[in-house]
């Protein structure tokens, strides 16, 4: 068990060690371009308080950074595994279930510990009613689905990327393989001609050097009979 889990570990951190500053740099995007989803409610929230408009910007922008963290270390090691496991789709698939099931009970925990309003609590504020909440586990339902997007969209473009740059490796392979064959053959072709060709310059060099040549001779006009 021990050695299991060593292992896991050394692989997870092999898989963080791997990511360029690109990578964390496009996962820092995706999580921004996710807020903005939920951001763009802040035009019907115009009239709220200053401090509520703040607490809400604050928790919509935290919410998709905490699912990418929970990507990263859930799906990450699994998407840098071996490509050639059998159960490879499966493994991701139930990595970005649990990355997005995490990120979720994250959310939360961040919820009930900061007490950041949401969007729906934001709406009854603005209408003078008290807010009734739904239960724990529609609300970890919700929370669930919401951040099961991200995390599908995320785990579906790295699996994309990493087709193509298996795709033009191979190929580069391919072409590799089949310059070098066609040198092969090309040498092949060539081989038997060489020894001939130097042959027969020898021969025609000695007779030109044997054999001097000599002016032709100038043409005699015809006599005539008469």
């Amino acid at each position: 068990m021990s050695r299991a889990l060593h292992a896991g570990v050394g692989q997870a951190l092999q898989a963080w060690r791997s990511l360029s500053w690109r990578e964390w740099l496009g996962y820092i995007l995706l999580g921004l371009i996710s807020s903005l989803i939920e951001l763009s409610n802040l035009v019907y929230l115009s009239a709220a308080d200053p401090g509520l408009l703040a607490q809400y910007l604050g928790r919509y922008l935290l919410e998709p950074q905490l699912v990418i963290a929970c990507m990263l270390l859930l799906w990450l090691p699994v998407a840098r595994s071996d490509r050639a496991h059998p159960r490879r789709l499966w493994r991701l698939t139930a990595a970005t279930l649990l990355s997005a099931l995490l990120g979720a009970l994250l959310i939360r925990a961040a919820e009930q510990w900061l007490a950041w309003p949401n969007y729906n609590q934001m709406i009854w504020l603005l209408k003078g009613k008290t807010y009734v909440p739904s239960s724990h586990w529609t609300a970890l339902l919700g929370l669930g689905l919401t951040a099961l997007i991200p995390c599908a969209l995320l785990a579906a473009l790295d699996e994309m990327r990493q087709r193509q740059a298996l795709a033009r490796r191979q190929l580069q392979q391919v072409l590799q393989q089949q310059s070098a064959m066609a040198r092969e053959i090309l040498a092949s072709r060539l081989a038997p001609c060489r020894p001939r060709s130097s042959r027969s310059c020898c021969s025609t060099r000695w007779f030109m050097s044997s054999k001097p040549m000599s002016a032709p001779s100038p043409r005699l006009p015809p006599r005539w009979s008469g």
